[in-house]
């Protein structure tokens, strides 16, 4: 009896066991984050609370008072200083930023349009000076009633003609520095900047100073341009370039810290 009791034990416990995984333990217990607000507890599991992150779109230095209709103009805007802060939520980004001089901002046209139809847009550079917000020298120029800052190229000074056309000629146009055409008509070998991406996108690449990209090759309906960083990008025949052999203005590394210009 006592034989037949035991086996009937056995049977029942064995029924009662699975084949299905036996349960982890967490790696955190929840008591031990209870005090951490930067920490969840999912699923046995841990992960950071997400946080506004910088990005190259997006300014944490300053903020840029612009005009209210949107008209441009070549006086210098008013800034408000962000020291790293967002500007909507309030909170600290980037921690490491703040104090330093007041300074205006200069708007610059990174539109380097001209006419389809294989004329030239001429504009006058009236003077070339020192710029707060960047590296690059920046020059005004005039063409017309208007006037506009757009970034000098090494050799440019005042008195200076230069032309802007949007024109892709059968044979490649002879390149003059501080001139802009598309990328498609201008020959290889050619030492560009302030290059755009998309057609009418503005410029995107090659703005700093003492930089320039050339233009490697032309592989069916694209064109080859070498980065400063020795990256190369296939672009459209028809995104704009400034022709210069470098952008004008000393690197960051030898400027002259006290320089201050509002």
């Amino acid at each position: 009896m006592a034989s037949v009791r035991s086996l009937t034990v056995l049977c029942h416990h064995l029924g009662r066991l699975t084949l299905g995984p036996s349960p982890v333990p967490a790696l955190l217990a929840p008591a031990t984050l209870g005090s951490h607000s930067l920490l969840q507890v999912r699923k046995y599991n841990y992960y950071h609370i997400d946080r506004p992150k910088p990005n190259e779109k997006r300014n944490f230095l300053f903020m840029v008072h612009y005009p209210e209709d949107g008209q441009y103009t070549v006086k210098p805007l008013k800034t408000t200083k962000l020291a790293g802060r967002d500007p909507e939520t309030g909170r600290i980004v980037v921690g490491t930023l703040g104090g330093g001089a007041k300074r205006n901002y200069r708007w610059i046209d990174w539109y380097r349009t001209g006419p389809t139809d294989g004329t030239f847009l001429e504009e006058r550079v009236i003077h070339v000076q020192y710029d707060p917000n960047r590296s690059a020298r920046i020059a005004l120029v005039g063409g017309g009633d208007s006037l506009r800052y757009i970034l000098a190229t090494e050799n440019m000074k005042g008195g200076d003609l230069i032309k802007t056309s949007s024109f892709i000629p059968r044979i490649p146009v002879r390149p003059k520095e501080g001139d802009a055409y598309p990328v498609g008509a201008l020959p290889t070998g050619t030492a560009v900047n302030c290059v755009e991406v998309v057609p009418g996108d503005g410029a995107r690449k090659v703005k700093a100073a003492g930089t320039a990209g050339i233009i490697m090759k032309k592989i069916g309906q694209k064109v080859v341009v070498q980065l400063p960083s020795k990256m190369e990008l296939a672009l459209d025949p028809k995104c704009m370039a400034t022709v210069e052999r470098g952008l004008s203005g000393m690197p960051r590394c030898v400027m002259n810290p006290r320089m201050t210009v509002t």
